[in-house]
């Protein structure tokens, strides 16, 4: 089972509608996930996944539940730099918990929790999504540092004690802010499930967002949803998973 995760019904939107043998199910008494098909793959969509700790929590669940063998995070996500722009296509490599800080006590990174201090991407499954959007995506595309937080942030000045000079947890450039990359990229390390976060950019911190901005992300939505078909369909055809989780 390929299990796709988004804040918003948006963010699934063009996943469920190209899905085979749907049906849908309601767990916990409130979340309503469906199922399908895409290339003879097992698929789980579930959105309103909306905080580091409900990710953390739900993909935990649902991957012991439904044998998850693989998380993808797709939705929108703010650039603080501007080296990404509006409509682009983020990748996950580095993934931090930008609330998470230990470093008097434990001595441990900011954004890192002690034990999980490497939280990332791994490169097989970064190399079939690169792939994949090289071959359907129209709008750029690169991988970053994700730092999620629980709310969202809109101006630099919000976040100065993160920054260090020019530098944001450690980085000068391709560092992207949402509020649920982390807590997933988490539950997939202690499962052993290979995740990654695929997002399109819908602002760069401290610029004005527009409805013009959110019309971009719209269409760049079906770049991103007809990419990762593809690459559900390229994973099929190979050995990339191993059901339990001891994949790459």
């Amino acid at each position: 089972m390929i299990m796709i995760m988004g804040e918003t019904r948006d963010d699934i939107l063009y996943f469920d509608s190209v899905l085979s043998h749907k049906r849908k199910e309601k767990i916990l008494d409130r979340y309503e996930i469906t199922f399908g098909t895409i290339f003879n793959q097992d698929i789980l969509l579930i959105d309103g996944i909306s905080s580091n700790e409900l990710s953390s929590a739900m993909a935990l669940y649902l991957i012991e539940k439904y044998l998850v063998i693989l998380v993808f995070m797709v939705g929108k996500c703010v650039s603080v730099f501007p080296d990404f722009k509006p409509g682009e296509i983020a990748v996950s490599r580095k993934i931090m918990l930008g609330d998470a800080d230990r470093t008097r006590r434990l001595r441990s990174g900011l954004g890192q929790i002690p034990g999980f201090e490497n939280l990332h991407s791994q490169n097989d499954v970064i190399d079939y999504v690169r792939s994949s959007l090289e071959k359907r995506a129209e709008t750029g595309f690169r991988t970053g540092k994700f730092v999620s937080f629980d709310r969202e942030y809109f101006s630099r000045e919000e976040l100065q004690e993160r920054f260090l000079g020019d530098s944001f947890y450690g980085s000068r450039q391709r560092v992207l802010l949402d509020c649920n990359t982390a807590g997933a990229a988490l539950a997939g390390e202690i499962s052993r499930v290979p995740f990654i976060s695929v997002k399109v950019v819908e602002r760069v911190l401290g610029e004005e967002y527009t409805i013009e901005n959110y019309a971009e992300v719209l269409r760049r939505y079906i770049d991103l949803g007809k990419s990762m078909v593809t690459c559900i369909g390229d994973i099929g055809r190979t050995d990339l998973l191993v059901q339990g989780g001891d994949s790459l």
